[in-house]
């Protein structure tokens, strides 16, 4: 339902505007993503703040989010398949967040560290991943994006370094969230994202058709 109600606008505005078909559909493609990326960080938001995480689910999911936007990654078929992942992972992310920083609060540096080197290892021999939609046929535009996705880890790690002891909890959170959009970059990620985008996913008032 939500879909049509996005594509009814989307093709009302385009052909105010006169655009083909082609740019319709590419403007519908974006009005979904911009409104399906609103609702996940709200229902993220919502859910953690249910659960007592809020703080360290939204960095979690921001640290995921600002990676992600440069190397790309598994991706799901549908934005609502999209939406319920992040509905679930960022919250349950949270939660490790807070269960873990008792254990790793004394190792902070070296899990920064093993962390951070994954990140790289990831982002330097697969970002940038793109998808069947949205191929990425310029060499130098993967260099680039290559290129800004390992700026991103680093300045995570300044950022990591930086932060007082008060703040564990998030530092923790900065690394899951770099950590699970690094594991989404390999083949193994993306064939576990494929596995549960063959999950049928229907919700009343907001589905695939």
């Amino acid at each position: 339902m939500l879909n049509n109600l996005l594509g009814k606008f989307s093709n009302s505005l385009a052909s105010e505007l006169g655009l083909n078909e082609e740019k319709i559909a590419v403007a519908n493609y974006g009005l979904q993503t911009i409104i399906y990326t609103m609702l996940g960080f709200l229902i993220v938001f919502m859910i953690s703040t249910l659960l007592g995480v809020t703080k360290t689910a939204m960095a979690a999911m921001l640290a995921a989010a600002l990676l992600r936007n440069f190397s790309g990654g598994a991706h799901c078929s549908t934005p609502i398949k999209c939406l319920v992942l992040t509905s679930v992972i960022f919250p349950v992310l949270g939660m490790f967040s807070i269960i873990l920083t008792p254990m790793l609060k004394e190792y902070m540096i070296y899990s920064i560290i093993i962390v951070s080197l994954f990140g790289l290892l990831s982002v330097l021999v697969w970002a940038p991943v793109d998808t069947p939609n949205k191929p990425i046929s310029s060499k130098k535009q993967k260099k680039q994006l290559k290129s800004i996705s390992i700026i991103v880890i680093l300045v995570l790690i300044i950022l990591l370094t930086l932060l007082g002891n008060d703040y564990l909890e998030i530092k923790i959170a900065v690394q899951l969230g770099v950590l699970w959009q690094s594991l989404m970059l390999w083949p193994f990620g993306i064939g576990l994202i494929k596995k549960y985008d063959q999950i049928n996913i229907k919700k009343e008032g907001i589905n695939d058709d």
